[in-house]
């Protein structure tokens, strides 16, 4: 799939072939089946991600100045990219990552954007299936009695391999990502419920003693890549 959030073309866009020529119109066929709605939901869903609810434990390891200024240099530099981004895909009238890379710097570039790509999206599905081992495992010691299912739900290396195997790789495994549209919207719901959490535990118990408004540590770069 050449679009990576499935978003919707004009049907008489004009591409061009292998060769680099323009297709004529009676040629071209509708590449995308998402509707506006499907892409914006797996668009927010990409832009907040869970990464919102480590954005607390970045500010008590930057401090609040230090961090709220880290936060708004990312944001610059992300808006300023993506436009780049959007900016170079018009102008060359390609719709994915190597596409692009291809067209302004080389077959070897575009290969190299690919592995690049690969690596992000690896890192990402490997902290999400951690996240998700350790919160099940959590969850289940909780609810459920002691016996069979309670000793395999609580082991984590158990929960590593179902939410790896049973939910993270059917998922990602999609060519299309329209029908992801639905699981995007379940989890904007889930971040917007931990963030109506966090806020009613800063109102009933107020600002940590941790969270100061400069902190000179190391903790200060482990706070960096969490706002990136």
């Amino acid at each position: 799939n050449r679009w990576s959030m499935g978003t919707s073309i004009h049907p008489w866009t004009p591409l061009e072939d292998k060769d680099g020529e323009p297709q004529d119109e009676e040629t071209v066929v509708r590449v995308a089946e998402s509707s506006i709605t499907g892409a914006s939901f797996n668009m927010c869903n990409n832009i907040v991600g869970a990464g919102i609810l480590t954005l607390p434990y970045a500010i008590r390891c930057a401090g609040v100045v230090p961090g709220a200024t880290l936060l708004v240099v990312c944001c610059a530099l992300s808006c300023f990219s993506h436009m780049l981004l959007v900016q170079a895909s018009h102008r060359c009238q390609r719709y994915s990552f190597k596409e692009i890379v291809i067209h302004y710097c080389g077959e070897r570039a575009g290969v190299t954007a690919e592995w690049f790509v690969l690596g992000t999206t690896l890192g990402f599905l490997m902290g999400f299936c951690c996240l998700l081992a350790d919160f099940l495992t959590k969850a289940f010691a909780e609810l459920l009695p002691p016996g069979t299912a309670y000793d395999l739900l609580t082991q984590r290396a158990i929960m590593l391999v179902v939410v790896g195997v049973f939910v993270l790789f059917p998922l990602s495994s999609m060519r299309n990502l329209n029908p992801l549209r639905h699981t995007s919207v379940i989890a904007l719901i889930c971040v917007l419920y931990g963030v109506v959490l966090s806020v009613l535990r800063l109102a009933q118990g107020g600002i940590d003693s941790s969270v100061v408004p400069f902190r000179a540590s190391p903790s200060f770069f482990s706070a960096v890549p969490l706002f990136s």
